[in-house]
């Protein structure tokens, strides 16, 4: 049997619950509580970099050139980053 492991984002003070389906947990569960609009951010953004983690391949990338590289890179940046942004705009988890 493979282990799994998950994050739970919280911040001091607040107050959660966990739930979620024995057969499917901890790779899918809910958070319902304060710390919901955080943890559904932090997961969607984690669903996202699995998924996208494996579109890539670095070493093919690191392989040619360095221009090609960096251009790859700075791609990779920017497809994070607006994942993030859209993430944010969707679940509104509370800033510090």
């Amino acid at each position: 049997m493979q282990e799994s492991k998950n994050l739970i984002f919280l911040k001091g003070g607040q107050k959660l619950n966990i739930s979620g389906n024995s057969a499917s947990f901890p790779n899918e569960y809910v958070v319902t509580g304060d710390a919901k609009s955080d943890n559904d951010s932090f997961q969607a953004c984690q669903k996202f970099l699995t998924t996208y983690g494996q579109t890539l391949n670095i070493q093919q990338l690191s392989s040619g050139d360095e221009g090609a590289y960096v251009k790859a890179m700075q791609k990779i940046e920017a497809d994070i980053n607006k994942n993030i942004e859209e993430n944010v705009k969707k679940f509104n988890p509370e800033k510090r």
